[in-house]
């Protein structure tokens, strides 16, 4: 078992996913075991676990190509490029998604120095970048080098505001520990209030 894959679930941190793993399979607490890449508490997906000795080959495993599938929410941004963030209220949603908007996204192939979100688990000066955005300090945020080989649109929906305002708001309910939780969701509140 020194490699293998299980879902995260959202709501769930990598490092929560991983103990619950453990639980599920009877994984003793002295087994070194280590994921591969991280996923956010929104995003749900497989994830390589690494176990044993294989737990020092990490690195040669975080560059294998990967592929997402992902949803955008048009008309929104918030301060940690996901629903788990401070909606910036001088965007709104908008429900009349243009085409070239759609053609848009094609811009987002090819090679690309990414900065990292403000509230990224990425570790600067010893301490995750979240951590940094919350004391106020000033620091030079880094970026990472990606590749998006290929980008296609599976589909386009259409919710209804209150079937989005439930799935925001159970998403971000569903996940444990000091995420800004009730904050954000009161700044979704406003934006759900202007179109209620």
């Amino acid at each position: 078992m020194a490699l293998f894959t299980a879902n995260k679930k959202i709501g769930e941190t990598p490092l929560q996913a991983l103990e619950r793993i453990r639980q599920e399979k009877s994984i003793s607490q002295e087994v070194s075991i280590t994921y591969a890449g991280r996923l956010d508490p929104m995003a749900e997906g497989l994830l390589l676990f690494l176990s044993e000795k294989d737990v020092y080959r990490k690195e040669e495993f975080l560059t294998l190509p990967k592929t997402y599938e992902f949803e955008v929410l048009f008309g929104v941004t918030t301060d940690s490029l996901d629903i788990l963030g401070m909606v910036d209220e001088s965007i709104m949603p908008n429900d009349n998604v243009s085409q070239h908007t759609i053609n848009l996204l094609s811009d987002f192939v090819g090679l690309f120095n990414w900065e990292y979100p403000l509230y990224s688990s990425k570790t600067v000066n010893g301490k995750p970048l979240f951590q940094h955005t919350r004391e106020g300090t000033n620091i030079t945020i880094p970026t990472r080098e990606m590749v998006i080989d290929n980008l296609d649109i599976l589909g386009i929906k259409v919710i209804s505001l209150r079937d989005l305002e439930d799935r925001i708001k159970t998403s971000i309910r569903s996940v444990v520990g000091d995420f800004r939780q009730d904050e954000i969701i009161r700044s979704w509140n406003k934006v759900f209030s202007l179109y209620g």
